[in-house]
């Protein structure tokens, strides 16, 4: 038979005999599965064919995950592969999806749906670090109580792949203050004088020289402001007898704490272990308040080494020590069979657990056959002589196999000859698949054997899906009813605040619904929906949650913000802080309305923007009084010490930066210049001199003063008194008309000189220079100005 094989090893067959075929894996039969040898060597029903089941395609790929079986080229009925969601993900639904004989894939689908953890919330505290919308797989937060509380638990957690946060989300708990830590008599305390005890300090005790100190030697403060229970005590005495590995005190001390100087205890032998008849089982409590040294009065009790047995021998050769409930286990030489029980132990008395096994020659219990058993007169012997035969019959469920012996003799080496498949299983005829379904053999229709039934797409199995074939009265058959195959139904989908956009009366697979949410809702999930296999809507039905609003945002001092002008504001929207001029903003800019119905930040605040100390300006001062900061706008002045000039504006201001405007000012030195005057000795002539400097003149000869000899340069750039003129001599013998023409040159030169001078000074006059004791105009005709004229 091609592509499959006939049960039963026999060559030929005789006439009413009943064969029974099967296909290899992946094939299916077509034809009866049983047919019967005719007169004139046909069979009838015909010899069945094995036909090629069709293939399924590729397992399909599902979002964020996989399957197992990716270097398998070729899938056919019955193959199954498994799959798995790759990290952060878990899988919903079935993890194993089958090859059904149509050539599809079973249906649903599984899905891998993200893992996250649930926001982590903390009483009295706050997520210091790590805050997020949503939380994944191996994301960190860490946590910080508000103040006046103190964290209980570990600062930091993790989102774990199964959704937990580890260590568990810790709490805030009041800091409540413990009293002064109890007086213990005859003990000293480890904390200082005046020292203030909050939940979680611990405080020590010692005991004074001659006291023994019993319980735990420290005392905690608790979260509830009191002192942990028990209280240590020192006493005069010993403490609790020192536990010991082969001995138990007696029953009398097993309750007592305390031993006065002098008090011996007794001990008794732990199971397992003897006394020791030369050495006391007791320790006395000394003057030193210690326990006197405990010797070993106990031993362990053992057994001797285990008994040898002719033609055997025990698993325990190499050992020395045997102590109480040790087991060792017998084994007999090849051609003999233990009789009895094949271990012994070491009882508490020190011997080994009768009787001991024994190894005989000859065949023990014949073997245990899972298609027949002993026919009754041998199965309750256990020994066998060689050549002695016995007899099975065939279990229920199984039928005589002709022309095979149903028996075992006992051999010469004393083991049983080869049991032969003399009984061989009863077959179930083959089940009807129920309408618009399937019946899947997944190995034979033999007894003991199962069948699958399935549905087509589309349908539901009602019933059992898998049959098992039995035993019923002196055959077998198929165990329960016959499932059918029912059209998949929806239960109607239900959506709380919303509606299906087109209703039906009912739902069958595959059909497909839209959701809708009532005003004031927002929906959440999916918004359409199909009927599956499972009768379950996938994606899962979505709900509608009320869309939270946030109120307007709170206005800040010295500032504004700017965003849509109403009266509430939708989740996601965002409006941005801004300051008054003179204002800085402390804290988050901008802010939005998170799902909550809260805003994610606080509001900022306007924070007045200052100065520093203005700079200092070489050979000037700051005029009015200083401070540390000034305001925005604020102004400050300028001034140059004596001799100096100031060139630039002379006041400052603080502006909103929080700095001062620029440039500043600076002061240059003030020098006269001493004008070039006919007759003046040259060393005077073109000089520049500084303010305060006294000068006295003197002419060249055949000149002669005229006016005050002695100048002073002043702060305004001018000589007081003026410069004085140096004039040309008349001589004697000079005639009118040689005066008169002299004086007529004296008189031009005198106009040329001014001429000059003013000149000069109009050159500086368009150069600002400005103190608090004068300031120059830049119109000369504004102000009177004086000249250093001679």
């Amino acid at each position: 038979m091609e592509n499959g094989k006939v049960t039963g090893s026999e060559t030929t067959y005789n006439l009413e005999d009943i064969v029974i075929f099967e296909c290899n894996f992946g094939y299916a039969l077509k034809g009866s599965q049983e047919s019967q040898c005719q007169f004139g060597g046909k069979w009838h029903p015909p010899v069945p064919t094995c036909e090629k089941l069709p293939s399924c395609p590729s397992p399909p790929s599902i979002r964020n995950g996989h399957h197992d079986s990716k270097d398998v080229t070729e899938f056919i009925p019955g193959m199954a592969v498994k799959y798995h969601c790759d990290p952060g993900y878990v899988l919903t639904g079935k993890t194993t999806v089958s090859c059904l004989p149509s050539g599809d894939w079973s249906i649903p689908y599984p899905w891998c749906e993200v893992i996250t953890c649930s926001s982590p919330s903390i009483k009295d505290g706050e997520v210091a670090e790590g805050r997020r919308a949503v939380y994944h797989p191996g994301d960190n937060v860490t946590f910080q109580c508000h103040p006046g509380f103190v964290l209980r638990g570990s600062r930091g957690a993790k989102c774990q792949p199964d959704s937990h946060w580890v260590p568990a989300v810790p709490t805030c708990q009041p800091v409540r203050l413990c009293p002064a830590p109890p007086v213990i008599a005859h003990a000293t305390l480890s904390a200082e004088p005046g020292m203030n005890f909050t939940s979680g300090t611990s405080v020590s005790y010692s005991c004074q020289p001659g006291f023994s100190l019993l319980g735990h030697p420290s005392v905690l403060c608790t979260a509830w402001g009191n002192w942990s229970l028990p209280y240590p005590r020192c006493a005069a005495g010993c403490g609790t007898p020192t536990p010991l590995l082969f001995a138990e005190l007696s029953q009398e001390y097993q309750n007592q704490t305390e031993f006065p100087v002098g008090v011996t205890v007794n001990y008794t032998c732990r199971p397992g272990f003897v006394q020791q008849p030369q050495i006391s089982p007791t320790i006395t409590c000394l003057e030193n308040l210690t326990w006197s040294e405990a010797q070993e009065f106990c031993k362990m009790l053992q057994c001797p080494s285990p008994p040898n047995i002719e033609k055997g021998k025990h698993d325990s050769q190499d050992l020395e020590v045997f102590p109480t409930g040790m087991v060792v286990n017998y084994s007999c030489d090849p051609g003999y069979s233990l009789r009895g029980e094949a271990s012994i132990y070491c009882t508490s008395s020190g011997s080994w657990s009768l009787p001991v096994p024994q190894c005989a020659g000859g065949c023990g219990a014949p073997p245990n056959l899972t298609f027949a058993e002993l026919t009754r007169e041998y199965k309750n012997q256990l020994e066998f002589a060689v050549g002695d035969t016995v007899h099975y019959s065939c279990r229920p469920g199984h039928s005589r196999r002709h022309g095979v012996p149903q028996t075992l003799t006992c051999l010469q080496n004393h083991t049983w000859s080869e049991a032969l498949e003399f009984c061989k299983r009863k077959q179930c005829r083959h089940p009807e698949p129920p309408r618009n379904g399937r019946v899947v053999v997944l190995t034979d229709l033999l007894f003991g054997s199962t069948v699958s039934h399935t549905c087509d797409e589309g349908y539901r199995l009602v019933g059992q899906p898998h049959r098992r074939c039995e035993i019923l009265g002196r055959g077998v058959a198929w165990t329960g009813l016959p499932p059918i195959c029912q059209r998949v139904l929806c239960p109607a989908p239900q959506i709380q605040n919303g509606r299906v956009a087109v209703p039906k009366p009912r739902y069958t697979y595959r059909d497909s619904v839209t959701f809708k949410c009532r005003r004031g809702f927002t929906l959440r999930g999916h918004p359409t929906s199909r009927c599956r296999g499972d009768r379950r809507w996938h994606p899962p039905v979505p709900v509608c949650e009320q869309v939270l609003h946030c109120s307007k945002p709170a206005d800040i001092t010295h500032g504004s913000f700017r965003g849509p002008a109403k009266a509430v504001f939708t989740v996601g929207t965002s409006v941005n802080y801004i300051c008054e001029p003179g204002f800085s903003l402390l804290g988050t800019a901008s802010i939005y309305c998170t799902a909550s119905g809260a805003w994610s930040h606080p509001p900022p605040i306007c924070q007045a923007v200052k100065c520093l100390q203005p700079p200092n300006i070489t050979n000037g001062r700051l005029e009015g009084n200083t401070s540390a900061t000034f305001p925005c706008g604020a102004v400050v002045s300028y001034s140059c010490d004596p001799g100096y000039s100031l060139l630039g504006n002379a006041s400052i201001t603080c502006t909103a930066s929080g700095s001062w405007s620029q440039p500043l000012p600076r002061c240059q030195e003030i020098r006269c210049e001493f004008p070039d005057v006919q007759g003046v000795k040259k060393g005077i002539k073109g000089n520049t001199y500084r303010s305060g400097t006294n000068i006295t003149l003197e002419c060249d000869d055949g000149y002669m003063l005229e006016g005050i000899s002695h100048t002073q340069c002043q702060e305004d750039f001018s000589w007081d008194p003026p410069v004085p003129a140096c004039k040309l001599t008349s001589p004697k013998s000079g005639s009118v008309g040689l005066g008169a023409a002299a004086a007529a040159v004296l008189l031009l030169l005198g106009a040329g000189v001014v001429w000059k001078i003013i000149s000069k000074q109009k050159e500086g006059y368009y150069h600002t220079y400005e103190n608090y004791n004068y300031r120059t105009p830049l119109n000369p005709d504004s102000e009177h100005r004086g000249s250093c004229l001679p």
